[in-house]
């Protein structure tokens, strides 16, 4: 089985533990190039000497050839991506286009590559912020939907609200469910009833879908941190191991040329050990064993991505 990454494919058994979901490729002001740079190329290799080796960018609104001095001087393979995300970061001829419009884009960077190095996707990433999909996010999903279907590739989804009905969506428009990462569906945990929360979840699992969680672990005996380990645990009882998957989602902006990670004003910065120094001790503490937890980070990324 092989995986697509910016320093081109490479064979499964290449890979150790993985991070599905993070922002390598951020967007900086030019100025600060130099600084961006290097933090990405600093994360990047932190979590390489802690035995990450692969990592997938999900930022579909910048250029990849822009990072050619990240990705030469990254130990970590890279993953990136194609599609369209939602409201400022997608340019305005994007939102005109029909969907064979955009599935010519799509193929473009898929059989020629991006940039003059020819870099190629391996996975498309799509994503709402709304209650109702809007017309060009309708569009946006199902080109990714026939390009996802045509070439095998897999797609990473962002959900921040009515999960199931988005979800269905997919579904009615002929997604491949086994090809499908749903994130950010923990954002609603502590805000409905835990055990609908969790039937939306197994219907995912069900259809052979991925579920990605992220935004939690820095505190064991917070209420949120509570429920998203009862949630996992349960899941694996119920014999879902196999559609679990956990990443940082790390990112960063730029206000008056200072670089601010997400949680900076916290006591625990988010970069891409996250997982490993947060998540996982509070999964350990809940009773998660160490296989589950390689599984979740290795077998399944695997099979995920794979192709």
């Amino acid at each position: 089985m092989t995986i697509k990454t910016v320093q081109g494919d490479i064979e499964s058994s290449a890979i150790n533990k993985v991070l599905v979901h993070e922002h390598i490729f951020n967007i900086f002001p030019w100025q600060c190039r130099n600084e961006s740079e290097s933090k990405s190329i600093e994360m990047v290799n932190s979590a390489f000497c802690k035995g990450y080796n692969l990592i997938v960018d999900l930022t579909p609104y910048t250029n990849v050839y822009n990072y050619y001095n990240v990705i030469d001087n990254s130990n970590a393979y890279i993953v990136s991506c194609t599609g369209f995300f939602t409201g400022k970061y997608v340019k305005a001829k994007y939102k005109k286009q029909t969907i064979e419009e955009l599935c010519v884009k799509m193929e473009k960077d898929i059989l020629v590559g991006v940039g003059k190095r020819h870099i190629k996707p391996g996975i498309i990433k799509i994503g709402t912020n709304t209650e109702d999909l809007k017309d060009f996010e309708e569009r946006f999903f199902k080109s990714s939907i026939l390009i996802s279907n045509k070439y095998n590739l897999p797609i990473a989804v962002h959900l921040t609200k009515n999960f199931m009905g988005h979800y269905n969506f997919l579904l009615k428009n002929n997604v491949n469910s086994k090809k499908l990462m749903i994130l950010h569906s923990e954002k609603n945990i502590d805000k409905m009833d835990y055990q609908v929360f969790l039937n939306e979840l197994i219907s995912v699992c069900r259809n052979q879908g991925y579920l990605q969680f992220s935004d939690f672990g820095t505190d064991t005996k917070s209420k949120k941190s509570k429920l998203m380990a009862k949630m996992i645990m349960d899941l694996i009882e119920l014999g879902y191991i196999n559609n679990i998957l956990i990443s940082n989602d790390c990112n960063w902006r730029w206000k008056k040329f200072k670089m601010i990670i997400r949680n900076e004003d916290k006591k625990n910065i988010r970069d891409y050990l996250y997982v490993e120094n947060f998540v996982l001790p509070l999964l350990r503490y809940y009773g998660v064993r160490e296989e589950s937890i390689f599984k979740i980070l290795h077998d399944n990324p695997i099979e995920f991505l794979g192709g």
